[in-house]
């Protein structure tokens, strides 16, 4: 089983659509894709916050490949026409849904999920684990060596584009140099890798 991420796009306070893509939810690669999110909405207007086909459009461009689903083109093809399948459809490649019913059936495969608000240009990163909880010996073990820092990435709110952009380069050194274990705030993150 593959780690399977959800990439949600989120506009006035809403899920309006969604990427899943398997093999995704390691936490270096989310960081690639979520700055190619990041890159592509970083420009949207204010008047094409709803508009599904120029969300289709960017997401198409940030992930490459991916498709609408079949069921998922049925479920539009009233109020969407233009939304169309791809006639290779590759849950690696990215599997798109804006309906609620898409967005839900995706949801219950993903491990790791990156929520951007594109209206308020903040991203929400849950692609890793928070072992704070565990106290066993194991754990305590395990995280003896790991080097205590600070990051906005790891918090428990959403953080800016600008934010997140530094967070990358730190966070993605760190996996570059194999730390894959921090300490924040008191919290013990475990990058999935």
């Amino acid at each position: 089983m593959g780690q399977r991420l959800n990439v949600e796009i989120i506009s006035r306070g809403r899920t309006i659509a969604n990427v899943y893509m398997h093999w995704s939810a390691y936490t270096s690669s989310s960081l690639d894709i979520t700055k190619d999110f990041i890159t592509v909405f970083s420009d949207i207007k204010s008047e094409d916050l709803e508009n599904l086909s120029e969300i289709y459009r960017r997401i198409k461009i940030a992930a490459l490949g991916s498709s609408v689903t079949l069921d998922e083109v049925n479920r539009l093809k009233d109020t969407h026409p233009e939304i169309t399948a791809m006639d290779k459809i590759d849950r690696n490649d990215g599997l798109i849904s804006f309906t609620e019913k898409g967005i839900e059936y995706t949801r219950n495969w993903e491990e790791g999920r990156v929520s951007i608000d594109i209206e308020n240009k903040t991203v929400d990163f849950r692609v890793y684990y928070d072992d704070t909880d565990e106290d066993d010996e194991y754990t305590v073990k395990k995280f003896k060596t790991a080097p205590t820092i600070e990051s906005k990435l790891f918090s428990v709110n959403p953080i800016s584009y600008c934010d997140f952009c530094e967070e990358y380069n730190k966070i993605g050194k760190m996996i570059d140099d194999a730390i894959y274990k921090i300490i924040v705030d008191g919290r013990k993150i475990l990058f999935i890798e």
